[in-house]
């Protein structure tokens, strides 16, 4: 289960991270109503659901449990790899840079 976080700790936990431009908001939206599937979560019938986009210190990277059952944020490079080192990195995945470059923070 996601740790929850009070709107006050979400701000502090997100305070060294870059607003997203309007241009990075725009494209992270074109970007979500363009991927495949996502509709698969909502509701076919009644009133609909909320459905959050939140700003993430992590967007971009891929999260992944360590040894101990944490998470750990590992930063997907260029030449295929990743910082701290996976296993197996989703294929077709951009990089964390062009990810922030593309999004920001959105997620």
């Amino acid at each position: 289960m996601a740790e929850e976080l009070s709107l006050i700790e979400y701000s502090q936990w997100l305070s060294d991270v870059p607003r997203p431009t309007i241009a990075q908001v725009r494209a992270f939206s074109v970007h979500f109503g363009e991927a495949h599937s996502w509709y698969k979560r909502l509701p076919l019938t009644g009133p609909g659901v909320p459905y959050v986009f939140a700003a993430d210190k992590h967007a971009g990277m891929v999260l992944a449990k360590d040894a101990k059952d944490s998470y750990v944020a590992h930063t997907l490079l260029a030449d295929g790899t990743s910082e701290p080192p996976l296993s197996l990195i989703p294929l077709g995945v951009p990089t964390t840079q062009e990810h922030v470059r593309k999004f920001g923070a959105c997620s």
